[in-house]
């Protein structure tokens, strides 16, 4: 069976320390994207997704969230999945199943 997850209300993800890992999480995907890692982030992050330069400027120093549509735009753009983008929970890319079967694989070939 296909176990859904329920994906965070963003409004209650709205702590402090919340909001900085996501802006973590969010540098991190720039940097796997090829995005400029200091200068011009900001305006090439807003490029991408069409949002104001202050929009990417709040995602990006934790002053902010994207609303649940865009953070997935996000997720897409990077190809990992919503949930670790979000949460950090989960692996990054590829699904939960995937990830089980891979290290599953990995014991059995160590295995005598």
């Amino acid at each position: 069976p296909i176990v859904m997850h329920r994906l965070p209300n963003l409004q209650c993800m709205n702590s402090l320390d919340e909001r900085a890992a996501f802006a973590a999480r969010l540098h991190e995907l720039c940097d796997d994207q090829g995005l400029p890692s200091e200068r011009g982030r900001q305006s090439a992050l807003a490029a991408e997704f069409k949002v104001s330069p202050n929009a990417a400027r709040k995602w990006l120093l934790a002053d902010g969230l994207p609303e649940l549509e865009m953070a997935i735009r996000i997720a897409k753009w990077g190809k990992v999945n919503i949930e670790w983008l979000l949460t950090g929970r989960g692996p990054k890319r590829g699904s939960i199943v995937e990830t089980k079967a891979i290290v599953l694989g990995e014991a059995l070939q160590d295995l005598p």
